[in-house]
């Protein structure tokens, strides 16, 4: 029940922006949310929003995540800290994504360069 009133509050963009942030907060299984999340990623939703979703993504460890927040982190028209934000959830991902790290090493934004050697040093420290 509790699930399907965040699903609807995320969903409805009448629902103020600060509600659904603090509902992004706050989901317990984020996993569980994808599909109602993903497009809150997208350009044109409300930065805070957006920024949130971004947040809310790096904690689903999925394949259909990994690819999303690579395509955040490389697209140089996402702000910075967005990218910044997507480069940090890369970290997490069981994908192998050390290719694309690397590339990031060379972005454009110190942040998103920053994010990314911290993402390649926790896999490299990270058990195989």
């Amino acid at each position: 029940r509790y699930a399907e009133v965040k699903s609807k509050l995320l969903a409805d963009a009448s629902t103020p922006t600060a509600t659904r942030t603090a509902v992004l907060r706050f989901l317990d299984r984020p996993e569980t949310f994808y599909d109602v999340v993903a497009p809150l990623t997208a350009a044109g939703t409300d930065p805070a929003l957006r920024l949130e979703a971004v947040r809310t993504v790096t904690r689903i460890s999925d394949p259909e995540a990994a690819r999303l927040l690579l395509r955040l982190a490389t697209d140089p028209a996402n702000p910075a800290n967005l990218r910044a934000e997507a480069v940090f959830g890369l970290a997490s991902q069981t994908e192998d994504l050390t290719a694309a790290l690397i590339g990031l090493l060379e972005d454009q934004d110190a942040a998103v360069r920053v994010e990314a050697a911290r993402a390649l040093r926790s896999k490299s420290l990270a058990p195989a």
